[in-house]
């Protein structure tokens, strides 16, 4: 090494001690302790301001947690709105077998068309009862909501045969859509008779 090389890099380690390479690009002695001890500085000072390092990994691993997290959450939110939707229907299904049919004297209607509909909940039905020679001919249900229509036409079946509308629970059983085609039939009928008294 010339003089003046010598003399340029005595001047650049004055200057930085802690200079990585030299002008001819030589690493200085004392670099690699110098470095060592300045990364443990930074460690030391980021733990005790409570910065972990955290690698690349770590924070896909995060972010993919709380991806699942909020799809568990929502899935669980769905589920119980649908529970409790459910639970509402049967319970106001239960209360529609609870309703009372009553019974109408048809003899006193007078030939023609009727129309009743009722309504209970979730579920409706408005239908039309022919009358002719005090009887029932014929029973259509109208418009519907909530209930099976083809369980419906069943019913109505049943009624024309007995001509009343407590049907034997023995011969067709009972099902909710029972009930309220029956009291919207019931309501038609009722409407009639009221229809010839005025």
């Amino acid at each position: 090494m010339s003089k003046k090389s010598r003399e340029r890099r005595e001047a650049a380690i004055a200057r930085n001690p802690a200079a990585v390479k030299t002008i001819s690009g030589e690493r200085s002695p004392n670099t690699a302790l110098e470095e060592s001890s300045l990364l443990r500085t930074n460690s030391e000072r980021m733990r005790q301001e409570g910065v972990p390092a955290k690698a690349p990994s770590q924070n896909r691993k995060q972010q993919n947690s709380r991806i699942y997290f909020w799809c568990v959450l929502g899935i669980s939110v769905l589920l119980s709105v649908f529970i409790l939707i459910r639970m509402n229907l049967t319970v106001n299904e239960q209360l529609s077998l609870q309703l009372t049919v009553n019974e109408t004297d048809i003899s006193a209607v007078a030939d023609g068309t009727y129309s009743g509909e009722y309504t209970s909940s979730h579920m409706s039905a408005k239908v039309s009862v022919d009358i002719a020679s005090g009887r029932m001919m014929d029973i259509r249900l109208d418009s519907f909501t909530g209930i099976d229509n083809v369980r419906a036409e069943e019913v109505f079946d049943r009624v024309l045969y007995y001509q009343m509308l407590n049907v034997p629970e023995d011969d067709i059983g009972s099902q909710p859509t029972d009930k309220i085609v029956l009291k919207a039939v019931e309501k038609a009928l009722v409407g009639a008779t009221r229809y010839e008294a005025e």
